[in-house]
């Protein structure tokens, strides 16, 4: 099972951003021959012999947190927060393999995995560390009273044992394939004696300690120095800095005032490669743009002709071409396509005859309206968003954008209160990963259309063990995916962030985790 968890571990593959949901990229046209110079330029941040310990290290993020508790966050920004201040049983390392980290090993036979935690491990506030914590946190984001965004990632676990201080039992309901690579997703460990300030003052057992949050402007985090591993973290304070709009961001890069942006376009790896004081760092893979629908918020979605049409009305040559200047790959799966899950199948091209012929058939032939949602400081998604309004218009559906606050944002999506909503989310190490994600979303709407067979296959997608037992459950998903129109797949878009020269030993993980443990600043 270990090994069907890790099943992308020795790929070589390519990718992007957002969690939960974020990502961005794009503002002036690029040809495909400067794409190769940008793409020979990335790569991950070396070590200098200039480097060395202590320092500030200040990190641009897309938008402010407002909320620490681990067990409800699926922002980006906010999850790099989470891996920083509270620790995982395991976590992906550089080489985009899963390492222990207070798990130091365990075992699994059928669906009990026994892990064997690390000793001597405290909270920031000296508590010691057990199996009591772990077992603690666990339930706590099972617990519907927590109201976790990780629920469904962990919703195969039937019990949690901690038989004793060192050892943690997980029992899970099936067999489960990809439990490693969702524990590294959703559960932090978090302290049980401070879970009433956990939102305002997290206390964890990761390398950095939460100092202080100044609203909208930033979060202040320092170095433990009673971290596990005394080899990190190198530096002694981290700053992680709210700055929506990526040119400033940018700019503020150039000037000196940050050192590391995470909110970075197509067009900036392009100059910043040219930038002898930046480097251009890029995952493995990248992720993909979306466009999801609520059925039951709209009446006229809730017809699967009405949502074919709409597949119809959008251009994802034009916007492959606009906004991401050809970089990208139109899709019409969540699946990767060099991802082993793959299946290519035919989706939906830009018809509007096609597009037309459906709202006739459905009853909406003279149109109807729609509201789009995006989130701010997302450019990217809100030209996808005008690109597909302007299809729309011509088949007589009348699209209204909305662009919303960040937070907010993820509330109405959260909630399922929209009828469209532009998003984009990470690169991925499982196909299951951004089907349980996006939990939130799918179970409602297939149950909603009386659907629970769709719903039963994506679990079904996680207890097959072997990629030639899954292999068949998710081409399934996918065409049912395809034929139902839960969403539209737009395109697999290019993703990377930019970084101070001065910055050694920085990683980002395809999920778009960036990996700060062994940053250390150049004199």
């Amino acid at each position: 099972m270990e090994d069907d968890a890790n099943w992308l571990l020795m790929e070589n593959v390519s990718r992007l951003d957002r969690r939960e949901f974020l990502s961005l990229a794009g503002r002036a046209a690029m040809t495909s021959a400067s794409l190769a110079a940008v793409l020979a330029a990335c790569g991950p941040a070396g070590v200098s012999q200039e480097a060395k310990k202590g320092g500030t290290l200040t990190v641009q993020i897309p938008g402010d947190i407002d909320n620490f508790d681990p067990a409800i966050q699926r922002l980006t920004a906010s999850l790099n927060i989470a891996y920083n201040v509270f620790d995982q049983l395991v976590q992906y390392n550089e080489q985009n393999n899963l390492e222990g980290r207070l798990a130091q090993k365990w075992d699994v036979t059928d669906r009990v995995w026994a892990f064997h935690l690390r000793s001597g491990v405290k909270f920031h506030n000296g508590d010691p560390f057990s199996s009591e914590a772990v077992k603690f946190s666990i339930e706590r984001i099972l617990d519907p009273k927590t109201g976790s965004t990780w629920k469904p990632k962990l919703s195969s676990i039937e019990k949690v044992e901690a038989p004793d201080p060192g050892t943690v039992i997980i029992t899970t309901n099936q067999p489960h394939a990809t439990l490693l690579d969702d524990l590294s997703w959703g559960l932090t460990i978090v302290n049980p004696k401070t879970i009433d300030t956990v939102s305002s003052k997290p206390i964890g057992t990761g390398p950095f300690l939460f100092d202080r949050w100044i609203p909208n402007d930033k979060i202040i985090l320092k170095r433990n120095p009673n971290y596990w591993d005394p080899n990190v973290p190198q530096i002694d304070q981290l700053i992680l800095k709210p700055l929506t709009d990526p040119k400033v961001a940018v700019n503020n890069l150039q000037a000196g005032t940050v050192d590391v942006v995470t909110s970075l376009s197509v067009v900036d790896m392009q100059s910043l490669q040219n930038n002898s004081s930046v480097r251009v760092i890029r995952p493995a893979w990248g992720g993909t743009d979306e466009i999801l629908f609520i059925p039951s918020h709209n009446k006229a979605l809730g017809d699967k002709r009405v949502r074919q049409a709409l597949a119809y009305a959008l251009d994802k040559d034009a916007i492959n071409k606009s906004v991401y200047f050809g970089l990208g790959t139109p899709t019409s799966s969540f699946v990767p396509k060099r991802n082993w899950a793959y299946v290519d199948l035919p989706g939906y091209s830009y018809d509007l005859d096609k597009a037309r012929s459906l709202l006739q058939q459905s009853g909406y032939g003279s149109g109807f309206s729609l509201e789009v949602i995006v989130p701010s400081g997302f450019d990217p998604l809100s030209k996808e968003a005008e690109i597909w309004q302007a299809g729309l218009k011509q088949i007589g559906v009348q699209a209204s954008i909305k662009t919303m606050e960040l937070n907010a944002w993820v509330d109405k999506l959260l909630k399922n209160d929209y009828d469209a909503s532009m998003n984009v989310y990470p690169g991925f190490f499982d196909p299951s990963t951004v089907l349980s994600n996006h939990a939130f979303v799918w179970e409602p709407v297939y149950k909603s259309l009386g659907r629970q067979d769709a719903v039963d296959d994506i679990q079904n997608g996680v207890a097959a063990i072997g990629q030639d037992a899954r292999k068949p459950i998710y081409r399934r998903i996918q065409e049912d995916f395809i034929d139902e129109v839960p969403a539209i797949f737009v395109v697999e878009v290019p993703f990377g962030i930019a970084a101070s020269k001065r910055v050694q030993g920085l990683a980002v993980t395809p999920r778009q985790d960036l990996i700060l443990r062994k940053v250390t600043l150049a004199s």
